[in-house]
């Protein structure tokens, strides 16, 4: 648009003096050197006004990007899940306010919602939010990468409270921003390869009391963000945006492409980065080095540094062309005819430069009444060129508000929760078709109900206007039960929020059926108070059977004894062996009670400690320390199963009785037995490979079973308990466990998973 302009101005005095000098012939040629003094003067000033509306547009645009995303940040802040994460802080580790939501679920919504705004903002490389506790530990962090958006876990997550910025956010109370410095983006201290500049957008958060709770951080990619925001302005020189600390980004209009120089200074002469710096103690136009400068400077309390100053540095001969293309005319002609072609001269602009005041007047008339600007497109000259043009941008405005009004309102209509606008005196300005089923109203019969008909305790209304119930809870997420104009109650999650400056006078909200929720609550709870009890009922059982089991037992064990004791030297030898089989019985039945309660508890022993952990040197030592191996076995650990860290109970148990089995099974007096591990994502994967006689596959799942040996067990005593046990472990765990041997040849692999962030207290839980 601006090209145009100008061109449509050069080419307006090339007519003004072809005419002047067809008319008057030889008075032309004093008229010709008036206008060349006009024309210069005229030249220089609207040029200099197309620099500076030039160089305001791109400040403009500039502010607008910096307050889209501060609005951005500020949004995020005000999140029903960050007052979701400060009530969890300040409770059991359960929010009080629904008594279901915790920590985590608090942290899994805001992921998705930081994810969301990653989607809608590709300048975006990282959005946090950042805890005051905990020194400052980050709560959630949703990064971009390679254009892939990543949630960091919980172990990737670090503290910021050594970042520059950490003590200044500190100091910030409710509204206010703060914007850091442009600077290269860091990961654990050290500046991230290949090199990018970013810009931090912070806005604090604070709970219900007031209290600072944390910060959301929003990284902006600099170079991206800027370039974006000088192509949208399209200007036709070279701009610098330069900030406090000297860092600098230089766009060149050839290429359409910018460039940031944060640790050197930017391809420009050291006296035109001094007139940047002076730019607010300077006005107009500057002559630096053979270039025109004009440079505006803009004072902001929340970026860091508290400035940045914007120039445009353009050739200083685009001034003066046209001054020097008739400077030989000037020269030739002389001053003889001043005063005969002055006044046609003046005449003649006035003529040609009448349209374009008229068109300025109703722009200025149309802007005042909100309409579209009658212009005369229909004329064939530069005018009508312009009139165009400024139709064409017009329309194509309004076609991207309607396409905005239109997907705004698709979204209004498809949502599956109620969404309800509500005005002054707290009535109903317009509700969703959700909103209307959930109410049981026609939606044409919703405007102007007062919502607390619907939705009782939602507001208090004064003579003032509207109020929130309580207005330090605006934006908090409450339960209420909601009128059902067919004569029922319908619990509903109610979320408010204000939607314009003036409180109390515009309001949304938003209302989720939460019955089928509640109720799904209620009956998780009665299964777990059932299944809790069914285990106390389980566990009970156990013990008495085990107990109760044994006793006979002992009877029996201490009648045999009393046998041998009174019949003494009267005893044949069968009866001996018979005595002794008899006890070998009841210890193998004992141990099979042992091993069938431990079984039975496995995931049941409520109330105990968690396991240590260790390292893998001290696992190794307590395995074969227990494991007891004949002489010529030996027990090889892999190299890396030392450096590991692992909970002693039960992995213990699980090694123990794997590395047992081996031993007992094996079918000669010397072998091996090799131990080894290796990181598998998330798990660690065990492997417990032996020498010993190979295991044919159709036996590979019986051995898991419980009593299942495949030996008798007059040739190799046990319960046929211990694979059961072993695997048992594991699934509740969350691994897997398999054998591999094909029975054929020699030797057996038994491998497990096993999580690498293993919850000991939650596996003695589970039910």
């Amino acid at each position: 648009m601006l090209a145009v302009l100008a061109q449509a101005h050069m080419s307006l005095q090339g007519r003004i003096v072809t005419t002047a000098v067809l008319t008057l012939a030889g008075a032309l040629f004093l008229q010709g050197s008036l206008h060349l003094f006009i024309g210069h003067r005229i030249e220089q000033s609207y040029s200099r006004a197309l620099s500076q509306e030039m160089l305001g547009r791109v400040q403009m645009r500039l502010n607008e990007r910096l307050s889209m995303v501060l609005a951005d940040a500020r949004i995020l802040s005000e999140l029903p899940p960050i007052q979701g994460l400060a009530r969890v802080a300040h409770s059991a580790g359960v929010d009080p306010q629904d008594g279901s939501s915790r920590d985590v679920d608090w942290r899994r919504r805001l992921q998705q919602i930081f994810v969301s705004f990653h989607e809608a903002r590709p300048d975006y490389r990282q959005i946090r939010f950042i805890g005051m506790a905990d020194d400052g530990r980050e709560l959630v962090r949703v990064d971009k990468s390679g254009g892939d958006i990543v949630i960091l876990r919980e172990d990737q997550l670090q503290k910021r409270d050594q970042a520059p910025y950490f003590d200044a956010v500190k100091a910030l109370t409710p509204g206010d921003r703060y914007i850091s410095r442009l600077n290269w983006a860091h990961q654990d201290g050290r500046i991230v390869e290949p090199r990018q500049a970013v810009l931090r957008y912070i806005v604090p958060a604070f709970d219900a009391d007031g209290e600072l709770f944390g910060m959301i951080v929003i990284n902006v990619d600099a170079n991206a963000f800027l370039g974006k925001v000088i192509r949208e302005v399209a200007p036709p020189h070279r701009v610098i945006i330069r900030d406090a600390y000297a860092a600098s980004f230089v766009y060149d209009p050839d290429t359409g492409t910018g460039r940031l120089y944060v640790d050197r200074p930017p391809p420009v002469s050291a006296e035109a980065l001094r007139a940047l710096q002076d730019s607010s103690q300077s006005s107009g136009l500057q002559r630096v080095d053979g270039f025109a400068l004009e440079a505006i400077s803009s004072t902001n309390e929340a970026i860091e540094g508290g400035r940045f100053t914007t120039g445009l540095i353009i050739e200083a001969d685009r001034f003066t062309r046209e001054t020097r293309l008739w400077a030989g005319y000037l020269v030739l002609f002389g001053c003889l005819m001043v005063l005969v072609a002055t006044s046609f001269a003046r005449a003649t602009v006035r003529r040609h430069l009448a349209p374009f005041l008229r068109m300025t007047d109703e722009i200025d008339a149309a802007r005042a009444g909100r309409r579209k600007p009658a212009l005369p497109a229909t004329r064939k000259d530069e005018i009508g060129q312009i009139a165009r043009s400024f139709d064409e941008l017009f329309e194509a405005l309004q076609e991207l508000v309607a396409q905005s009004v239109k997907h705004a309102e698709a979204v209004f209509e498809s949502v599956q929760d109620g969404v309800v606008f509500v005005g002054r005196h707290g009535r109903i300005t317009d509700a969703n078709a959700a909103f209307a089923r959930m109410a049981g109203v026609e939606r044409d019969g919703l405007t102007g109900l007062p919502l607390n008909d619907l939705v009782p305790g939602t507001f208090t209304v004064d003579t003032s206007g509207v109020a929130c119930q309580n207005g330090s809870e605006a934006g908090r997420t409450l339960v209420l039960d909601a009128a059902h104009f067919g004569g029922r109650s319908v619990p509903v999650e109610v979320t408010l929020s204000a939607i314009s400056r003036d409180p109390g006078q515009h309001w949304v909200c938003i209302a989720r059926d939460v019955s089928s929720r509640l109720a799904d609550e209620a009956t998780r709870a009665r299964l777990i108070a059932a299944l809790e009890s069914s285990n106390s009922e389980l566990n009970s059982y156990a013990f008495v059977a085990s107990h109760d089991l044994k006793a006979p037992l002992r009877v029996i064990e201490n009648a045999a004894t009393w046998i041998e004791e009174d019949l003494g030297e009267t005893l044949d030898e069968e009866t001996r062996e018979n005595l002794a089989l008899m006890r070998s019985r009841i210890d193998r039945m004992q141990n099979l009670l042992d091993d069938l309660l431990e079984h039975a508890r496995i995931g049941r022993k409520m109330g105990e400690s968690p396991s240590p952990v260790i390292t893998g040197a001290e696992l190794r030592a307590e395995l074969c320390a227990l494991s007891t191996p004949p002489d010529g076995f030996t027990i090889d650990f892999a190299p890396g199963f030392d450096a590991i860290s692992l909970p002693q109970m039960p992995l213990r148990s699980v090694l123990l009785n794997l590395l047992s089995n081996a031993i007992k099974h094996h079918d000669r007096a010397d072998g091996r037995v090799e131990i080894s591990v290796e990181e598998a994502g998330e798990m660690w994967r065990f492997h417990v490979r032996n020498d010993g006689p190979g295991i044919d596959p159709l036996y590979h799942d019986r051995i898991f079973g419980l009593f299942q040996t495949l030996k008798s067990r007059d040739q190799v005593e046990g319960s046929g308990m211990g694979l059961a046990i072993a695997r048992k472990h594991v699934m509740l765990a969350g691994g897997e466990m398999k054998v591999v041997s094909d029975g054929q040849g020699r030797g057996a692999l038994f491998t497990f998973t096993w999580p690498r962030y293993f919850d000991s207290e939650r596996h003695t839980r589970v039910a």
